[in-house]
């Protein structure tokens, strides 16, 4: 299910800094929940709580100095691949151009990497949001994640513990999320 702009035909994702996002993400949350979300399998009530979990686990990369919060904004995945569990992740876009740079999953329903915790960069997408592209876009992304360097943590926590103490994946994140201009 997809949120849609009945006038423009484009895909409703509130685009504002990553760091307005944080600041004001329980007023956000509670008012535009489903905005926030690019497509979901979950009921709709649900995403309140999804996305709650997701700003938290936003925040821990912002607040490490690891993704500019001025210059990029996040959309949600709510995902259900067949034979897998229901799963979020993250996208982050600049907000001058609309690339999608990269990406992090907390925790994979999917497979192989059942439970895993994720981040990937994106080679150069800018994403058309408009109602007739919008499954094919999706494909896309997914076919990108695919094709893009990917760094994979059997959890969240652990990840979330990398972020803070490996200088080599803090490297990495920071060049991911911040590229020169």
């Amino acid at each position: 299910m997809t949120d849609v702009n009945n006038d423009t035909g484009y895909f409703q994702n509130p685009k504002f800094s990553i760091n307005h996002f944080l600041a004001h993400s329980e007023e956000i949350i509670q008012n535009e929940h489903s905005a926030l979300f690019y497509d979901w399998y979950c009921s709709t009530p649900a995403l309140k709580a999804r996305a709650t979990k997701m700003a938290a686990r936003l925040k821990c990369f912002v607040d490490a100095g690891l993704i500019n919060g001025d210059d990029h904004y996040v959309w949600f995945t709510n995902q259900h691949p067949p034979q897998s569990e229901c799963f979020d992740d993250m996208r982050i876009s600049r907000l001058a151009d609309d690339v999608c740079i990269g990406g992090i999953c907390p925790a994979s329903g999917n497979g192989l990497t059942f439970r895993r915790a994720s981040i990937w960069k994106s080679k150069k997408c800018k994403i058309d949001l408009s109602v007739s592209t919008l499954w094919s876009n999706h494909a896309q992304q997914s076919s990108q994640k695919v094709s893009t360097e990917q760094k994979h943590f059997p959890l969240w926590k652990i990840m979330k513990s990398s972020s803070k103490t490996d200088e080599d994946f803090r490297d990495w994140v920071r060049e991911t999320f911040n590229p020169p201009k």
